[in-house]
Order: C-alpha cells, then sequence, then structure tokens
C-alpha cells in the first residue's frame, strides 16, 4: 500500500511540475562568428628564401663546426618557395632521421608487439 502511495504521489508532483508555469527567463542563444570559408583564409606564405640564421652560425663556430659540413632545407608545404636553404644542393649520406622514418613505418605496419625468427646457417 505503501509503495501504491508513493507513486502516486510523485505522478501528481510530476504533473504539476509540469502544468506549472515557467518562472525562468527566456534564454537567447549567443550569436557565434563562423569559422572562415577556405576561399577567405589569409595564408600568409614564405616567398623569401634565407640563408642558415646567424645564431646557428654562431653556434657552429663556437663549437668548432664548419658551415660547409651542414646542409639544411626546409620547406613549408604551403609555402612558395623554400625556408631556409643552406647547402642544399651538396650531396650527403642521409642521418639517423632515416632510421626514424623506417622505425615509425614498421612500429605502424607490423606493431610493437611484432616478433619475427631469425634464422641462421652454419
Amino acid at each position: 500500500m505503501l509503495k501504491h502511495l508513493s507513486g502516486i504521489t510523485l505522478s501528481l508532483w510530476c504533473a504539476f511540475a509540469m502544468a506549472a508555469p515557467a518562472s525562468q527567463p527566456e534564454v537567447l542563444p549567443i550569436p557565434v562568428a563562423s569559422p572562415p570559408k577556405p576561399a577567405e583564409l589569409t595564408l600568409v606564405r614564405h616567398q623569401q628564401t634565407l640563408e642558415l640564421p646567424d645564431e646557428i652560425k654562431q653556434v657552429m663556430a663556437e663549437s668548432g663546426v664548419s658551415s660547409d659540413s651542414l646542409s639544411v632545407y626546409i620547406h613549408d608545404l604551403n609555402a612558395d618557395a623554400p625556408m631556409v636553404e643552406h647547402n642544399d644542393q651538396v650531396p650527403r649520406n642521409p642521418a639517423s632521421t632515416m632510421k626514424l622514418m623506417t622505425t615509425w613505418t614498421a612500429l605502424k605496419l607490423l606493431s610493437p608487439s611484432y616478433t619475427w625468427k631469425t634464422e641462421s646457417w652454419m
């Protein structure tokens, strides 16, 4: 009997709450500026290629490293010209950064838990 009464009380309370007039003021949406469309975007494109920054040249000189022993080529994909070029036409052996590429590819394709069997012949 107690459960039945509490159910009726709850039903009456819900009906009263729904029938009561809203006492809260109306909330108006805040206008939000829409993001610009792609044609409206202003891209800052690099149009002048710079040489190696003076700070890097200074650190290299203090360390006794010749600037001829370094090649740098930095190009933003959205730019019209490279950002930095220094001895970029000099052929070099790739640095250890190439190992990072192959390691990343192996981890992505094979997964970190991949194991393989190495056979040796005698």
